[in-house]
């Protein structure tokens, strides 16, 4: 927090840090990069030293200046007259009474004007009293109110209850009166990070550039606002505190359809399945699509990788075509022999298992790499035309996904990848390894709320029974295809 708001006392960063541990899991504040971006915000809200953010939203404004704060209520011929009447004669210089801020708070918030209406404002003091407080500054009485609201939903054994203590349409509650508890001040802030799902966008990160991903926040926080320069360069120094470029949990997805002649992914911006065939899954199955026995059964052979059927699939490396056919449990596979299983070894990924505790291993029993290596698609809608040992290319078009393979339908689309050093199906873990030392793939953590809800969507979609895909292959044996 001292790289934060620099000027505030140890005694405020101590009990701001006390409340931020204490709630910020359950308001998803709980990434570098949610924290980075929460926080670039905050600076910009309550200053450096939290005041304003405690104290309240101040009405000390010079009197030409009430206007380009961006309080268009003073744009008006009569919002002009109380500026220079109540408004401070001098840029600086004595503090403006708190009588005069008060009257300038509830002009500039009053339901007599289109920003005070949206606020829901209808009491005499609702301007001054619902004035912007807490670490993301929420103003107005409808705001305070879907905050408090929210509280009550996330943490409501927390006690707080800001919206009533406002609530006092016919007295202006004094400055001194009206301070926030630090407690407070965090449960507002983090109520509006997550009623609006700030954290949605902050999970961009990594997927776009940096400015971007500032603005859409924006957006949310005060869209109209002439300091976005100013919050994208709170975020580059919050980016720096929160170590946001080594973090774990951002991924940065490469560049689609463009191999490198080493190593291309097997479908594009690869993410584990969160479904599985039958619907069940979202984050109860986040660990069901990884290698090992990962679903509190048999041991699961491969990765499966979300695809909406029709998405290419690509070949990782340079080999040639060892077997295609239609299986009944995979429906259309192929099948590519490594051409250089030493160079495909030398690619290993520094991976860390996600879930072993629940049974995800790096590899199974009889796995070498002393020997031929093969790539395994499975559950493809079509495959293209190849013959026994003809060459690919690292990047060629394998196929398509889709849903073949599963009697009765399935409602998870997805690719089943797996490298094995020796062809045989049905066999769980035995000669393979973890894929997830090769592809690097987005887990459920790392996934974005619109890569869930992707997800989601075609899952309710419901049962599409496709067993053997649109372009269905003949049932070779192994043997049978090398002829």
């Amino acid at each position: 927090m001292k790289g934060v708001y620099k000027d505030a006392t140890n005694e405020r960063l101590k009990e701001l840090a006390k409340y931020l541990n204490k709630y910020r899991k359950l308001y998803k504040l709980d990434t570098c990069a949610r924290k980075a971006h929460f926080f670039a915000q905050s600076i910009q809200e309550t200053g450096s030293d939290l005041e304003s953010g405690l104290r309240g939203e101040s009405f000390d404004y010079y009197k030409d200046n009430l206007a380009a704060a961006g309080l268009n209520a003073f744009t008006t011929d009569e919002g002009k007259t109380i500026a220079q009447k109540y408004g401070r004669k001098v840029v600086k210089g004595l503090v403006l009474s708190e009588t005069n801020q008060i009257i300038l708070a509830n002009y500039a918030y009053g339901s007599h004007y289109t920003t005070g209406k949206n606020f829901k404002n209808t009491g005499a003091n609702d301007g001054w009293n619902f004035r912007g407080r807490g670490l993301l500054q929420i103003t107005g009485r409808s705001n305070y109110k879907v905050i408090q609201d929210t509280i009550n939903k996330i943490s409501s054994g927390s006690g707080i209850d800001i919206y009533k203590k406002y609530d006092n349409p016919n007295n202006a509650i004094s400055i001194a009166n009206g301070y926030m508890t630090m407690e407070e001040a965090v449960l507002t802030g983090l109520a509006d990070w997550y009623k609006d799902k700030m954290y949605a966008q902050a999970d961009r990160t990594g997927t776009m550039e940096d400015n971007k991903v500032v603005d859409l926040i924006v957006d949310i926080i005060n869209k109209h606002t002439d300091s976005r320069s100013i919050r994208r360069n709170h975020y580059q120094k919050t980016k720096v505190t929160f170590l946001v470029d080594s973090c774990k949990n951002i991924f940065k997805e490469e560049k689609k359809s463009k191999p490198n002649g080493k190593w291309h992914d097997p479908v594009d911006n690869p993410m584990c399945t969160l479904y599985m065939q039958s619907g069940g899954g979202g984050e109860a199955g986040k660990h069901w699509g990884l290698f090992g026995k990962t679903r509190n059964r048999s041991n699961h052979s491969g990765l499966d990788l979300f695809a909406k059927t029709g998405t290419n699939i690509y070949a990782c490396v340079d080999g040639t075509v060892f077997h295609r056919c239609s299986h009944k449990g995979y429906g259309n596979t192929i099948t590519i022999k490594v051409k250089d299983p030493k160079a495909f070894m030398k690619r290993k990924l520094n991976y860390i298992l996600q879930y072993k505790e629940v049974g995800e291993i790096e590899q199974g029993k009889s796995w070498t790499e002393n020997g031929d290596i093969f790539l395994f698609y499975a559950h493809l809608d079509f495959v293209n035309e190849y013959t026994y040992g003809q060459e690919v290319k690292c990047g060629d078009i394998l196929g398509a996904t889709g849903r073949s393979g599963v009697v009765g339908g399935t409602t998870a689309p997805h690719l089943h990848f797996e490298i094995f050093c020796k062809y045989e199906m049905g066999v769980g873990t035995q000669h393979r390894i973890n894929p997830a030392f090769f592809v690097k793939y987005k887990g459920y953590k790392e996934q974005s709320q619109d890569e869930k809800k992707k997800q989601e969507k075609e899952k309710n979609r419901g049962k599409i029974n496709e067993v053997n895909g649109k372009k269905s292959l003949t049932h070779y044996n192994q043997s049978e295809f090398q002829k």
